[in-house]
């Protein structure tokens, strides 16, 4: 069973953490937590500990401050503004954000997570989890290179819930188009430059009449190829900025990917 929804000490993945950066709050749940550290390369049963003992800390935390406000009660203080907002809102203590990355390090050191860039990791995988960034991971190649299958391995690893193989696409770019407009998006891939136009063979076969059946076919394949990718890509591209706006990541894979319009995404 995921080790990031039950855990064998049954606490509460929704229980929150709260934090303070450069005067902003931040909150973390247990799950959330877990997740950004999965994201960021840590494997689940080390995501699990490390949540632990930050949670830890921060109970900690929480005691230190309940018995220092206990001590000072009736004494003057010079933040009543802050004490008084903080009691309207009825939230916890913020653990400082420099406490919780030292938590964090020394956790993941001792479980053998030694790399520099590991809390750099970490703050990328938060933005990307808090959905204030997102990502699109984009797979081209030919039919039967395993493109779907590390898809879906991929999304898995990374928690995403979405995986977009470009066919899906061209399937739903049939719906805003018609056969004669646009005859490539009704065939294969494969079988796309049998749908090419008299006029746009004969401008592939230009003024060599001698041109082999075989070599003629092939400008053919590569020409409907293209034609179909970029109806395709058109719509991907309106489908990735809408992702984009929402802050959501996918996979996306499929054979209109070539090198050039993976640049280009």
């Amino acid at each position: 069973m995921d080790a990031v929804e039950t855990e064998a000490d049954g606490s509460d993945p929704m229980e929150l953490l709260h934090v303070k950066r450069q005067g902003q709050r931040e909150s973390f749940t247990r799950y959330r937590l877990q997740e950004t550290l999965m994201l960021m390369g840590c494997r689940p049963k080390d995501a699990v500990t490390v949540t632990k003992e930050v949670f830890a800390v921060f109970s900690k935390h929480l005691s230190r401050e309940s018995n220092s406000s206990s001590g000072s009660l009736y004494s003057n203080n010079s933040d009543d503004e802050e004490d008084k907002e903080r009691e309207e809102q009825k939230l916890p203590m913020p653990l400082p954000w420099h406490l919780l990355h030292q938590c964090i390090y020394s956790s993941l050191a001792r479980l053998d997570y030694v790399k520099p860039h590991h809390l750099l990791d970490f703050e990328v995988a938060k933005e990307i989890t808090q959905r204030n960034q997102s990502f699109a991971v984009l797979l081209g190649g030919t039919s039967g290179t395993g493109k779907s299958t590390l898809a879906s391995l991929l999304a898995a690893r990374l928690r995403l819930t979405t995986v977009l193989p470009t066919d899906s696409v061209r399937h739903v770019l049939r719906s805003f188009t018609s056969k004669e407009e646009n005859p490539c998006a009704f065939v294969s891939t494969y079988q796309a430059g049998d749908a090419l136009s008299p006029e746009m063979i004969a401008a592939l076969q230009g003024d060599r009449e001698d041109m082999s059946a075989a070599r003629l076919h092939k400008k053919m394949v590569l020409k409907g190829y293209k034609m179909q990718s970029d109806l395709v890509l058109e719509k991907l591209d309106r489908v990735l900025t809408m992702f984009e706006e929402r802050k959501q990541s996918l996979v996306v894979e499929g054979v209109h990917l070539n090198m050039d319009d993976l640049l280009t995404l």
